[in-house]
């Protein structure tokens, strides 16, 4: 599976805070802006350079001050600007110098913060779990929170961000290809917060409470004109500041023209980060751009079983599939009586043998073609008798040394097919057909295959036959290979096949 790493950044210097009294006791006004070391929001004003403004919507014209006493007053601004610096005036103040003041998104109807001991607290004190971005590469208007102490000079985010990067839908310049991005983590993203601002810096954490979420959802804007449709280019999630364990995202890509809120989606992917993801207050993480589609899953050869002809096998090793003279005479089976018997097949290191057809010369096996001896369920691709099979569960080459009985005119076929299950869904086919350029009736008395050296001048006879890895692609279980001949000119051909050996192939 793909993993996204994050790299952690700064915002470019924000406007600085006044705190500007007025001349009644009765009215008080705050002028601010943002930090200028970490960055903050309410609305980027400039996304590449990363200045903030203030914005013109309801929740950007209200911060909450609070007196010596902990007393909450909303100080207002009528600025129709999005400017760096704002004015709010509390024209009810008390009298006497301000404390803390507070930026929650929230409006003076639906605030319901209070503060104590230097610790902010509240139901409307909240970090959204669905975060809907209505500004050009900007944050969702009413997630971040912000504060500051009468000796800061400017408001302070509490929170961090991650940095997504949505890419153009394929044929639509500026039009996001994904509708939203979710981010999931073993600890709570989202919920009611507390922030305590009674040391040096602020330190937001969201409540474990019913309302805790351990996911965030963070969706494109769209826009209603200039271009119409959901908003490509990078945006922000916002986050509590903190180490995030294994976490991850869920993609929802677009299948349809993202241009309006009826665009259809396709199934959601995850991604996982590559590590712990750590927020820092008033930073951003940049994720970079999101992919669009799940990344292909590697892909893992079975496990070799007992009885596989591979089993045991490192990359480049091999098998040879030697002959167990003491079961075939269990069988009948003797230098007397060679043929095996077609009631059932034999079975020995690894490689079955199908009789009807075999016969068996000690050091090597012999059968006549195939011909209409097929299987029922695989008719033309799977004999029933005449052929040889084994499972492999990972690539290889497959080689035996051939001599002819019924003289080198009649030159075979050789074919290898394969049962596989890929999807769930068994199927047999024949992967490859050889026919050797050349060919021999001399029978060695050993093994040319086990011990290649011993038969230099028996090489050009050793048919040699790979199984690739596009040959056994998506196999669920080990694969069935079959090894069989056939001949179509003569009614006979005789093939004395000396045992079989199997190499895995050395890189898998």
């Amino acid at each position: 599976m793909k993993k996204i790493s994050i790299i952690a950044l700064g915002f470019i210097a924000l406007a600085a805070c006044e705190k500007v009294p007025s001349n009644s006791s009765e009215s008080l006004t705050i002028r601010a802006g943002f930090e200028e070391e970490d960055g903050s929001k309410t609305f980027l004003k400039d996304p590449s350079a990363g200045t903030v403004w203030w914005g013109t919507t309801g929740n950007d014209k209200v911060v909450y001050g609070f007196t010596e006493g902990n007393v909450k007053y909303a100080f207002t601004s009528s600025s129709e600007a999005s400017e760096a610096t704002r004015s709010f005036t509390c024209d009810t103040w008390p009298g006497g110098a301000w404390t803390y003041a507070i930026w929650t998104g929230q409006t003076s109807g639906n605030d319901k913060c209070s503060l104590s001991a230097g610790v902010f607290t509240g139901t409307s004190l909240k970090l959204s779990a669905s975060q809907t971005i209505n500004n050009s590469k900007s944050f969702a208007p009413n997630s971040n929170i912000a504060v500051m102490k009468h000796s800061d000079g400017a408001f302070r985010p509490v929170f961090g961000y991650l940095r997504f990067t949505l890419p153009d839908y394929p044929g639509l310049a500026n039009r996001s290809a994904i509708k939203h991005v979710q981010f999931t983590a073993d600890e709570n993203v989202a919920g009611e917060i507390r922030i305590d601002y009674s040391g040096a810096a602020p330190v937001a954490t969201v409540i474990d409470n019913a309302n805790a979420s351990k996911s965030i959802t963070l969706n494109a804007r769209l826009k209603a004109q200039g271009p119409q449709g959901y908003e490509a280019g990078y945006v922000y999630m916002i986050l509590p500041p903190g180490t995030y364990h294994n976490a991850y995202l869920t993609i929802t890509p677009f299948t349809s023209d993202p241009l309006t809120s009826a665009a259809t989606t396709g199934e959601p992917f995850t991604v996982n980060f590559d590590g712990d993801v750590v927020v820092q207050r008033g930073k951003y993480a940049d994720v970079g751009t999101l992919p669009t589609e799940a990344a292909p899953v590697p892909f893992t050869w079975p496990t070799p079983q007992e009885g596989d002809f591979d089993y045991g096998l490192a990359p480049g090793g091999s098998a040879t599939a030697t002959y167990d003279s003491s079961l075939l005479s269990g069988y009948g089976v003797s230098s007397s009586n060679r043929e095996l018997p077609s009631e059932q097949p034999i079975s020995m290191n690894g490689v079955t043998y199908y009789g009807g057809g075999i016969l068996y010369y000690g050091n090597r096996m012999s059968t006549q073609k195939v011909n209409n001896e097929w299987s029922t369920e695989y008719p033309n691709v799977i004999p029933a008798s005449r052929c040889f099979s084994f499972r492999i569960n990972r690539p290889g080459t497959l080689r035996f040394y051939q001599s002819l009985g019924s003289g080198t005119d009649r030159i075979p076929t050789y074919y290898l097919a394969i049962i596989s299950t890929v999807n769930s869904s068994t199927s047999a086919r024949i992967i490859h057909e050889v026919t050797p350029s050349v060919v021999t009736d001399t029978r060695p008395g050993g093994d040319p295959v086990a011990s290649p050296s011993s038969f230099s001048d028996l090489q050009d006879y050793i048919v040699s036959i790979p199984v690739t890895e596009e040959d056994l692609e998506g196999i669920e279980s080990a694969a069935t290979i079959y090894l069989y001949h056939r001949y179509t000119t003569g009614n006979t051909c005789q093939v004395h096949y000396y045992p079989l050996h199997w190499t895995v192939a050395s890189s898998e």
